[in-house]
């Protein structure tokens, strides 16, 4: 008995123990998930009982200075299936192949995966997807997301300074990439609660944070302009057979880029079907030895250190010099000539001697000075800064190189900026690309304004130099750029190519012209570089001198804001030697005979119709007095010179 009541109580002892120590344990377990770990497991509970799906911010749109969408925001869809989830593969690919217009044996192949998960197509439109949904109704394998997919409407217009987006909506190339944290926003998200029957709701308690989307930006580009350069610049590259092309339109007094073109192009919305190559934006990215259009820059030089005048004379020994052994020729042989001739026949000798009485310092620091060799700061990405050595590497040879455009390497955006001082006045300017970028309710957080980084030549400087280069397309190599009553101002330049060897080519060109206009208030301004042009002339008189021509033409048919006073005047700076006769042009445009683009009339005084009218051949025929109100031809009509332009003018409104 007693052994018993012993054995019951090492039982009973043994167990009340063991209890103890169970009930310590699940204490402990309970302090451990309750307290110590309570953010874990309450992450766990909350993992599986709801869900939080993101909310994409829509990208910010890119329009042209006038509002224009250049890249936009469009609906998409993507569509997936889950593999585990197909009851019928072979129903399911044969009904997504009429829709999708892929074959139903490529759509099996992905269907036969062990991935939980996988894509179909993750690009395709809203009525697709509508198709889908009506004709495949709750089908759990099928998955349809909503996208915000980024298109271009212009296709190739201004496609390497745009840039591209990935699927992803992430920028990779161009503006895109450069300002793609404030293009892109920042995303939001909603959380969702599974219900005892699997299905997921919303809740008000949930957290939950609505996306922001990405900034607006407003660039300095004018959609038409870009259109017209877009067009002459691949049709100068097709015509030449050149490796490629590229060009540049500016305001010269705001330093606004208001296009810029390059061939062969690229549509951003197809992006993957173009070789890498077509995405840079060369007029940046791509440096050439500019040729005769630097000899402006030495003239530069010479002028504001009142080394030389436009009259005086310059020997240039027959049409060539020997520099160090090297035999340097000019294209002709000229007699001596005066330096504005220099100037309008592009003497590389005469240069050459002008140089020589700079002197090497001299030019270098002007050379500096005009910006090339530093990268202009433009708010795009890939700019280069140029070739050009040290001051110590600047041998007498050398010197006479570089005042010819030899011997140093640019971009187009360098060389544009370079002559917007002339055009201007003598400020060397910023290039701007951005007139704003605002937030999506309006609120402009930056302004692109003009910006001058220094003065680097005096403005009566500028003011002779634009007379040279009016002189060099009314009278010298630049005349191909000349239109009669258009008082264009410009410089030609052909450089050879450099070898591998480190020589120059024979046989590869670049054929370049920089123009502007009206010379003597310039407001537009057009670089046009052809890159190895082939089947004809080379030359930058005959390959991009008619391009800008063209340019501004179209530029000018389209609209009335480059017709001026009826008479232009550019005069030389006055000089100690003899008097130089002033430049009148005869604004008398008799260079648009057959058909041309009815510009819009609205708003134009009695004179001014009169005026144009007259400059295109145009019969006019008026009504009334004060501001054109009525006009036919309508604005953008194709029209005959020697028609009927009849308009109503109103005094009102």
């Amino acid at each position: 008995m007693r052994e018993t009541l012993s054995h019951i109580r090492k039982k009973t002892r043994f167990i009340s123990i063991f209890m103890v120590i169970f009930w310590c344990l699940i204490v402990l377990r309970l302090f451990s998930i309750q307290i110590q770990n309570s953010g874990t497991y309450r992450n766990y509970s909350l993992n599986m009982s709801h869900k939080q799906k993101e909310i994409k911010a829509q990208r910010g749109i890119i329009t042209d200075r006038k509002g224009r969408g250049l890249a936009i925001n469009v609906k998409r869809y993507s569509i997936g299936v889950h593999p585990k989830e197909i009851t019928d593969k072979n129903e399911l690919a044969l009904i997504l192949s009429k829709y999708l217009n892929v074959k139903p044996t490529d759509l099996i192949n992905k269907f036969n995966t062990s991935k939980n998960f996988v894509f179909i197509d993750r690009d395709i439109s809203s009525a697709t997807a509508d198709s889908i949904k009506k004709h495949i109704p709750c089908l759990k394998a099928l998955e349809l997301e909503e996208n915000i997919r980024r298109q271009y409407p212009y296709n190739d217009l201004a496609g390497q300074t745009l840039g591209f987006t990935s699927v992803d909506n992430i920028g990779i190339e161009g503006l895109e990439k450069f300002f793609d944290d404030k293009l892109s926003g920042e995303a939001g998200f909603q959380t969702f609660f599974m219900t005892g029957t699997g299905q997921y709701e919303t809740r008000p308690n949930l957290p939950c944070r609505e996306p922001e989307n990405g900034n607006n930006i407003t660039l300095t580009l004018d959609i038409e302009y870009q259109n017209i350069l877009h067009e002459e610049i691949v049709a100068a590259h097709k015509k030449t057979q050149a490796d490629k092309a590229m060009g540049i339109l500016m305001d010269p007094n705001t330093g606004d880029i208001l296009a810029m073109a390059s061939s062969p192009t690229i549509d951003p919305n197809n992006y993957q079907n173009y070789p890498a190559e077509n995405r840079k934006n060369i007029p940046l990215t791509d440096v050439f030895e500019p040729g005769s259009t630097f000899k402006i820059f030495t003239a530069a030089a010479a002028l504001e250190e009142s080394i030389i005048f436009p009259e005086d004379t310059i020997e240039t020994h027959q049409g060539f010099i020997i520099i160090q052994t090297e035999k340097i020729r000019d294209h002709e042989t000229l007699p001596d000539m005066s330096f504005a001739d220099v100037i309008r026949h592009s003497s590389n000798v005469g240069t050459i001697r002008i140089a020589q009485k700079l002197g090497t310092p001299t030019l270098y620091h002007y050379v500096r000075k005009f910006g090339f060799d530093t990268k202009t700061g433009i708010l795009l990405p890939g700019e280069v800064q140029g070739i050009m050595k040290d001051i110590d590497g600047w041998t007498p040879l050398r010197s006479a190189q570089i005042s010819m455009g030899q011997g140093i390497a640019c971009t187009a955006l360098q060389l544009v900026c370079g002559y917007a001082a002339v055009a201007n006045g003598g400020i060397l300017l910023k290039p701007q690309i951005v007139r704003s970028i605002s937030e999506p309710k309006g609120n402009i957080v930056f302004t692109g304004r003009t910006q001058k980084l220094r003065r680097v030549i005096s403005e009566e400087t500028a003011r002779t130099l634009r007379g040279l280069l009016l002189n060099t397309v009314e009278a010298g190599t630049g005349f191909k750029a000349k239109v009669n009553g258009m008082d264009i101002a410009g410089k030609t330049g052909t450089s050879q190519k450099t070898t591998p060897e480190g020589g120059y080519s024979r046989k590869d060109y670049i054929a370049s012209f920089v123009g502007f206009f009206p010379a003597d208030k310039p407001k537009l301004l057009c670089a046009v570089i052809v890159d190895n042009p082939r089947g004809g002339s080379y030359y930058g008189s005959s390959v991009s001198a008619p391009v800008v021509k063209n340019v501004f033409k179209r530029i000018v048919n389209l609209s009335e804001d480059f017709f001026f006073e009826e008479t232009s005047e550019i005069q030389y700076a006055e000089s100690p030697h003899s008097g130089t006769p002033r430049l009148f042009i005869n604004k008398n445009i008799d260079d648009f005979n057959g058909t041309f683009t009815m510009p819009d009339l609205k708003g134009m005084s009695a004179a001014k119709v009169i005026q144009l009218c007259n400059s295109r051949g145009l019969k006019p025929i008026l009504e009334g007095s004060g501001k054109v109100i009525e006009q036919e031809p309508r604005k953008g009509k194709i029209v005959n010179t020697g028609e009927l332009c009849k308009v109503k003018l109103s005094t009102e409104g």
